[in-house]
């Protein structure tokens, strides 16, 4: 099932999502399949791997909803889920079974929980004590999307990320497109090694 699940991606998704490397970031056009192949990255790995913790991060929890959890072009989390899955009966929470493993499906917490101990949440960045929230935990992964408008992203890297990622050797991935503004982190970190600005 998560090689199907990943049979989706184009060489450069794969090479960003199947990377060794634990920092990564990459800006892209829109469009171009970042959230769809994260989302199907966060569910392979849930149910190849029993207690992982995977974060879904943006600016804020209503585009967290529109953007992964189930969106328009149905590639968020939740559709994948259905689209691959078999429904199971339950009289509380929908839950889909996917390469063996039971997937109960939270919707107003937007979490995901796996039967075997896996862990997928999502989470939004309305302000600074949101983020605060986050601190302690432990994760596999932080991915934070569209990371080009996250205002506190240095902040929220320095301060939660790196120690949330320790106990797991985890990673954490930026995904983004050009902003307006040349500044900040995001930019920084994806910018053209080649470019005049510093």
């Amino acid at each position: 099932m998560a090689a199907l699940l990943r049979g989706f991606y184009h060489p450069k998704q794969r090479a960003f999502y199947r990377s060794e490397a634990k920092r990564r970031a990459t800006k892209k056009t829109r469009r171009a399949g970042a959230t769809t192949g994260g989302c199907r990255e966060f569910i392979a790995r849930a149910i190849e791997q029993s207690g992982w913790r995977g974060t879904y991060v943006t600016t804020t929890r209503k585009e967290a909803r529109e953007r992964a959890w189930v969106n328009d072009t149905k590639s968020g989390f939740v559709d994948i889920l259905r689209e691959f899955g078999i429904s199971l009966d339950h009289p509380s929470t929908e839950v889909q079974i996917l390469g063996g493993v039971k997937a109960e499906i939270r919707d107003q917490a937007m979490t995901i929980d796996f039967s075997n101990g896996s862990r997928i949440d999502l989470f939004g960045a309305d302000d600074e004590r949101a983020l605060r929230k986050q601190r302690g935990l432990s994760k596999h992964v932080y991915w934070i999307d569209e990371a080009q408008d996250f205002r506190f992203i240095e902040r929220f890297y320095d301060a939660v990320i790196i120690g949330s990622l320790t106990d797991y050797d985890g990673e954490c991935w930026l995904t983004g497109t050009p902003g307006r503004d040349c500044v900040g982190m995001f930019y920084d970190i994806t910018k053209d090694p080649d470019s005049n600005d510093g």
